[in-house]
């Protein structure tokens, strides 16, 4: 074996840099001290451990080098990465830590972990007096470029797929030139897509690229399987997307280090060949019980509202199934995928994909009300004692939305909900179920009583926010608190926004009789200009607008009203009662403490009527976030806190 002298690397807990770590400990001798966030050393190591053995049961073996790995505490996001002492015996400096987010309203995130953070490791390397910066990048830094992609930088204005393609393309340049001036030597690695391992197919911890894809339609897959019509999904199906299996490029990788040194130069880290789009799709699709999915070019006139629904869910991917590239490599070695191959890394990645379920966070009950409606009730948390949360849910939405924030609260609280009458509870009579605000309170009491609940903290998202406020002006000996998470309010004076004007518009029309919600549940499925519903000519695209208007990362929760005709009459039946109800009434009756939240960037429930409420309510505080959206509840940690502090508050 090899002995080399000390290395320093980043983003060890990650996929590739604990594939990396791994594999360099079993061809050379020599530490690797690893840079790991963490409150502390302990927590750091614990998390490194995790991913290195992740790792190495990839290829069925215990990684066992652990003494010749080390710790160092630190974050990317800080100067020379808040570290404070760094021995200066270190000869390379492996930069694998990144941001793989693409989305655009997380820019600022990728702007630091991609460029700042480049700066920042360079800094510190610098300090340590390492000899080589090694900078693992993209193949994907071409951004829109096709046929043979260089091994050499590309124009840093692009253009560009994604703002993750745009970040490590400036990272290139500015690794470049940073390293230039300071005397620093560079090798820059560019992996493509990066799947499991070819011995065993398993994940190996990667949960982005082929297995963000298969994750995205395993979502939709309810969805497209209720669809009777041919769904597109946007590509060539021509193309050849470019998969490597991680140990293939691994092996590559090592055979640019020598005992002294590692080659100079910019390096394509993929393959020589695999399978099409098409065939990658259609292997997917077997594989999750999807017949109707085909890869096609889609211009957005032609694609129906569930393709479109589709295509913004999968957009980051439609790039890497639509332009074919062909790297250039320096590295000759033969690295392909078979179609046989393929399935086998598809079936361990589904497999990677079962290991939660909402069912083994919540314990789900069945409660049959006074009007014969059967509603899904769950409930976390064992705390004697502690007053219980109770959220209310949006009408429609699965209860896959409340488990961040109830796996925050459950610390201290039991949190007990249900899923809404109708959908996504399924009533035995839903043409005769009653709709009225006043069920969903009655529904919320017999709820509690089930559970045992005398005096509770109330927490009501979209229009379970105007159910929450309801119950606490009836039963406020019952409420010790409310907090309104983008309460969607029908309210006097105040805005409304255009996801809220078209729900009311259409919404009465599909709630009319089954046929007409047959009707409109083909429409999301079949592309059609008008439609004579009732004697009204309704636009299709107002579907459109309303599947759209959700962010793309939470489409496969919030299309589940529209996963077939039953469903959609149910919840039209839902929404049509709620906006004829008012609650200026309710609001001077509140006597419990509120918090009101919203986020100026929700495009569904109106900012301003949260605002309003907040000012009429008599004992209220308001939290507003500049970049929030709808879905706050979901993946806004900060609202968590927010949420959390406001709780304990009022319990002390």
């Amino acid at each position: 074996m090899i002995c080399r002298r000390p290395i320093l690397v980043t983003g060890a807990t990650g996929f590739l840099g604990s594939h990396f770590v791994t594999e360099y400990l079993r061809n050379f001798s020599g530490d690797v001290r690893c840079i790991i966030r963490g409150s502390s050393e302990g927590i750091a190591r614990a998390k490194l451990a995790a991913s290195l053995e992740k790792a190495a049961s990839a290829s069925m073996e215990r990684f066992d080098q652990e003494d010749s790995v080390s710790v160092i505490c630190g974050d990317l996001e800080q100067s020379e990465c808040g570290v404070k002492d760094v021995q200066k015996d270190v000869k390379e400096f492996w930069h694998f830590a990144a941001s793989l987010e693409f989305d655009a309203d997380r820019s600022e995130h990728i702007e630091k972990q991609n460029v700042e953070g480049v700066k920042n490791a360079i800094d510190l390397a610098l300090r340590a007096g390492v000899e080589r910066f090694i900078y693992v990048s993209t193949a994907y830094t071409c951004g829109h470029a096709v046929d043979v992609i260089p091994e050499s930088l590309h124009d840093e204005d692009g253009p560009f797929n994604n703002f993750y393609e745009e970040t490590k393309c400036r990272a290139e340049h500015l690794v470049q030139k940073l390293c230039k001036e300071s005397g620093l030597s560079i090798t820059i690695l560019r992996p493509s897509i990066v799947i499991g391992h070819s011995e065993t197919f398993r994940t190996g911890g990667s949960e982005t690229g082929l297995y963000g894809f298969i994750r995205d339609l395993s979502m939709l897959a309810p969805s497209l399987k209720a669809a009777k019509a041919r769904v597109r999904i946007h590509g060539n199906p021509d193309t050849v997307p470019n998969f490597v299996p991680v140990d293939y490029l691994i092996k590559d990788l090592l055979s640019l280090i020598s005992a002294s040194s590692v080659e100079d130069g910019i390096f394509h880290l993929s393959s020589d060949g695999g399978v099409s789009s098409s065939t990658a799709v259609r292997v997917i699709c077997e594989q999750l019980g999807i017949e109707n999915l085909t890869v096609e070019q889609v211009d957005d006139l032609s694609a129906s509202p569930i393709e479109k629904l589709l295509i913004g869910k999968t957009k980051f991917y439609s790039a890497y199934l639509s332009e074919q590239k062909i790297f250039s490599r320096k590295i000759k070695s033969k690295n392909s995928v078979s179609e046989s191959d393929f399935r086998a890394y598809v079936i361990e990645g589904i497999k990677s994909l079962e290991g939660f379920s909402v069912n083994q966070f919540f314990s789900r009950d069945i409660l049959r009300t006074k009007d014969d409606v059967l509603l899904n009730v769950y409930s976390h948390g064992e705390h004697a004692g502690s007053e219980a949360v109770v959220i209310v849910n949006a009408f429609g939405m699965p209860v896959d939305f409340l488990v961040p924030l109830s796996r925050k609260l459950s610390l201290v609280h039991n949190v007990v909900t249900w899923e809404s009458r109708g959908v996504p509870s399924r009533p035995e009579n839903g043409s005769e179920m009653m709709c009225s605000l006043e069920e969903h309170v009655s529904d919320m009491r017999e709820v509690m009583d089930r559970r045992g609940v005398t005096k509770c903290h109330v927490i009501g998202w979209c229009t379970g926010a105007t159910v929450a406020l309801r119950f606490a002006s009836e039963f406020g000996d019952r409420v010790s608190s409310v907090s309104l998470l983008n309460g969607g309010y029908n309210l006097c004076g105040a805005e409304q926004t255009a996801f809220q004007e078209n729900m009311r518009n259409i919404m009465p029309l599909i709630a009319g009789d089954r046929d007409q919600a047959e009707f409109f549940f083909k429409t999301i499925f079949e592309s059609m200009d008008t439609a004579d519903v009732g004697g009204e000519y309704v636009a299709s695209s107002t579907l459109d607008k309303i599947l759209a208007s959700t962010n793309p990362r939470h489409a496969h929760l919030t299309s589940f009203p529209f996963r077939n005709s039953d469903l959609l009459y149910n919840y039209a039946r839902l929404i049509s009662s709620f906006i004829e109800e008012t609650i200026e009434g309710d609001i001077v009756r509140v006597g419990s403490p509120c918090l009101v939240a919203t986020g100026l960037k929700d495009v569904t429930a109106s900012p301003e009527s949260s605002i309003f409420l907040s000012d009429y309510l008599p004992d209220a505080q308001l939290y507003v976030d500049a970049e929030g959206d709808h879905f706050m509840l979901h993946d806004n940690t900060q609202l968590h806190d927010k949420v959390q502090n406001f709780i304990s508050e009022v319990t002390a």
